[in-house]
């Protein structure tokens, strides 16, 4: 199998094995890459009983195949967003399975199951029972595959993602003969695709069905197109993103008079603040990018990114460690640390609220000791003098 694969230019990168041989075999930690693309399977089994029947074209043939936790990721030329892409895609697991029997006296193939689960709540799942398919096929006879009948097909789709809609929305607009802003190439499309659905006979598609393939044609595709604000919106009915992002600010600030109105800078340095609180919920990717490129741009430690983040994350906890206690008290720091901990991508949700005995001006961030190094103790006892600091953080599952 792993021979198929790099005859088709995919290189293995790296693999433990369980078990080997064609008729049975077990892969564990193994990672595929190509050019643009770069797989990694937790474990991937392979049993095959009959291979004597592909060898002779008589008997029954036997297969089964499942792979556990298996992620796909793009390959770019930047070794920052690989790195990033992968530590984003620790959430992203996809498990298949696949079981059949193929009995070549009677040329009947009969597939049990072949389902696969996909993030974010999406699954397929297909059985079928096929005729004719012989062993002919096995001599690479195109004509062999004339002969085939369906006996019978079941295929269920769960979707509550995206991607889908992504794709489809690009397929309409490449394969519509509808001419128009997106929203009319779909509408159109969606109308033009019910009335052939409407049309077709009832004693092959009953009304329920038509019914059903209508509701799904309604609910594929949804846009909406701010021309003057030159905005598009793609929505998909019924689907939700598997991303749940907020922020949420309060905050209390005197020292706002009406001259930052006329645009002088020098209005914001008499600015105090009163109360802050900050909250925020991630189990997205975006920030994961933006923290990537930051440790990549700014950090002091030479190497390949893990080598990278791993000596960022100790230095920043040293850091936080340090500072003091009646400013930042030992809760406040051990969720900071959890957070560190949580880099790249931290999933979860962070919580940050000030509270001042007196207003804090704002030019305390502009004194020489916070200038001169904003993260040592001295700085964050300057900045933050009266003022009590809380944070918290509770991480979530990141599914890796």
């Amino acid at each position: 199998m792993l021979d198929v694969l790099e005859r088709n230019d995919w290189r293995v990168e790296s693999m433990g094995r369980a078990g080997d041989g064609f008729e049975r075999c077990s892969l564990s930690r193994l990672v595929l890459v190509e050019d643009t693309m770069r797989v990694e399977v937790a474990r991937l089994d392979w049993a095959l009983d009959g291979m004597e029947a592909l060898e002779s074209g008589r008997g029954m043939v036997d297969l089964s195949v499942t792979v556990d936790d298996a992620r796909i990721t793009a390959q770019t030329a930047d070794p920052w967003v690989d790195y990033m892409l992968q530590q984003q895609n620790r959430r992203n697991r996809i498990d298949a399975a696949l079981e059949l029997q193929w009995d070549l006296d009677a040329g009947a193939l009969r597939v049990r199951q072949a389902n696969v689960s996909f993030p974010g709540e999406n699954s397929l799942n297909l059985s079928s029972a096929v005729e004719g398919l012989g062993p002919e096929v096995l001599q690479g006879r195109s004509d062999a595959l004339l002969g085939l009948s369906v006996r019978s097909l079941a295929l269920s789709v769960e979707n509550t993602g995206f991607l889908d809609g992504l794709i489809l929305g690009a397929l309409i607009g490449r394969f519509s003969t509808v001419a128009g802003a997106p929203e009319t190439v779909v509408s159109a499309t969606q109308a033009e695709a019910k009335e052939i659905v409407e049309a077709w006979p009832e004693d092959v598609v009953d009304a329920a069905s038509k019914g059903a393939l209508s509701d799904l044609i309604d609910a594929a595709l949804e846009l909406q197109w701010d021309l003057d604000a030159g905005a598009l919106r793609v929505r998909q009915a019924n689907g939700s993103l598997p991303v749940e992002y907020s922020l949420n600010l309060s905050s209390a600030v005197e020292g706002l008079g009406p001259e930052v109105l006329q645009g002088r800078a020098d209005a914001l340095l008499g600015l105090s603040v009163r109360s802050l609180a900050l909250s925020v919920e991630n189990t997205g990717f975006l920030d994961g990018l933006i923290l990537g490129a930051l440790i990549g741009r700014f950090s002091t430690v030479a190497g390949a990114p893990e080598t990278v983040v791993s000596a960022t994350q100790a230095e920043a906890k040293e850091i936080v460690e340090a500072w003091p206690e009646d400013v930042v008290d030992a809760a406040s720091k051990a969720a900071l640390s959890d957070l560190i901990d949580a880099a790249p991508v931290p999933w979860g949700q962070a919580s940050l609220a000030l509270d001042a005995e007196e207003p804090m001006p704002l030019s305390r961030f502009l004194s020489p000791i916070v200038l001169r190094d904003p993260l040592s103790p001295e700085a964050i006892a300057a900045a933050f003098d009266g003022v009590e600091v809380r944070f918290r953080f509770e991480p979530a599952d990141d599914g890796g």
